[in-house]
């Protein structure tokens, strides 16, 4: 019974990098200039938000490691890239691993492996995004094992990495915790304390960014430093020092206004609902429909969304609620050890799940410096044959035992 269900999970999983696979095929591309331009940005000119990953590549260096080139951020950022795609293949794994069969479940997990998120972290390869998720994944994984230390640490690192952390991580790595822990003062304070240091990165962010002189100093160095290097190109020697060195106050100011239009916008929302719906409706039943849980997971859902009063790059943010939701799932299955079965909801989870799919598979999701993908709808549909003969099979095979 054993071998069976880990030759069944191993299989699924391969039906899910065939999805991941094709979906990354739509879109991957090597860093562009403004990716680049982050990984050179360090603590040479004083704090700066986003300047932990620079200042490390620059410590390497000049323990003579690496030579700090265009090649080597090619690299780590395939390197990273890679490594995020193998733990999203990894937590797929688990979660059929620890639930057991469900046609529902393996088609909310095709949905998310076919989804504009899958899409666009192939799209924004050497983004810090990519670090970012493997750092909450982390934290998170410390945070259900008790090592509550280590997972403030993850965090800290992470918030001086990309602060976007405190609305696309904390909130679901706060839910990985486990729920005894919640109960006495003392078991809670324990847990909450190492959360002082991401807490105080944040709050050293958001000071540094109060005094004007500091910085248009700080612009001025970065401007000098990226035009030192021939391949940070398209004006991103200007732009990315003006973007980092600006307030989150002043952006809140600049971009607040077209809120309405992006969180509207059908564009985004037929793209991403579905599937972040069929993730959402895993996780409530995988928890066997307990309400709290259900509006928690919600909240940390759409918590990211909360980012286009600030950021001007819509399509991106948009692809934040579903990296929580897989995450939601996952952190679901390992902390409700015994799902009910059959999956609550499972009629509407397939028919939700399934038009996921077919929206994915179909729809253009709009991409970052006015590229398309690569592949018409014909074209897709020979990229994801694969994935949509593996499910057949799985449906045919297993599909009546839930």
């Amino acid at each position: 019974m054993i071998v069976r269900a880990m030759s069944r999970t191993v299989y699924a999983v391969a039906v899910l990098a065939a999805a991941l696979a094709a979906s990354t095929a739509r879109t991957v591309r090597f860093p562009n200039s403004f990716a680049r331009a982050h990984w050179l940005i360090d603590y040479r000119f004083g704090f700066i938000k986003r300047g932990l990953p620079g200042a490390m590549l620059v410590r390497l260096s000049r323990l003579g490691l690496l030579h700090l080139n265009k090649q080597t951020i090619f690299t780590i950022s395939i390197a990273m890239f890679v490594a995020l795609c193998a733990g999203l293949l990894a937590l797929g794994g688990r979660v059929l691993w620890k639930t057991g069969w469900s046609t529902g479940l393996f088609l909310a997990l095709g949905a998310f492996f076919t989804s504009a998120y899958v899409v666009t972290v192939a799209h924004l390869m050497g983004y810090f995004d990519h670090v970012v998720a493997l750092l909450t994944f982390a934290a998170m994984w410390c945070a259900m094992r008790r090592r509550f230390w280590t997972m403030g640490i993850l965090l800290t690192v992470a918030v001086l990495t990309h602060e976007t952390v405190v609305l696309t991580g904390v909130p679901v790595v706060l839910l990985s915790i486990p729920r005894d822990v919640w109960k006495t003062r003392d078991a809670m304070m324990r847990a909450m304390a190492p959360m002082l240091m991401p807490c105080a990165a944040g709050l050293s962010i958001l000071l540094s960014e109060q005094s004007l002189a500091h910085r248009m100093q700080l612009r001025a160095d970065l401007v000098r430093r990226l035009s030192a290097f021939p391949w940070i190109t398209g004006d991103m020697n200007l732009f990315v020092p003006e973007w980092i060195t600006t307030r989150v106050l002043d952006h809140v100011k600049e971009e607040a206004h077209t809120f309405p239009w992006r969180i509207g916008n059908p564009d985004f929302l037929i793209p991403i609902v579905p599937t972040a719906l069929a993730l959402w409706m895993v996780a409530g039943a995988l928890s066997g429909g307990r309400r709290w849980w259900m509006i928690a997971t919600a909240c940390a859902i759409l918590l990211p969304l909360l980012l286009h009063f600030v950021a001007w790059d819509t399509a991106r943010e948009w692809t934040y609620p579903l990296f929580v939701a897989i995450a939601c799932v996952w952190v679901t299955a390992e902390t409700f050890a015994a799902p009910p079965a059959p999956l609550k909801f499972s009629r509407v989870l397939l028919v939700v799940a399934a038009a996921a799919i077919a929206i994915n598979l179909f729809v253009h999701y709009p991409l970052l410096d006015g590229q398309y993908d690569k592949f018409a709808p014909v074209a897709r549909l020979a990229v994801y044959a694969p994935f949509l003969a593996g499910t057949f099979f799985l449906w045919r095979s297993h599909g009546a035992h839930g």
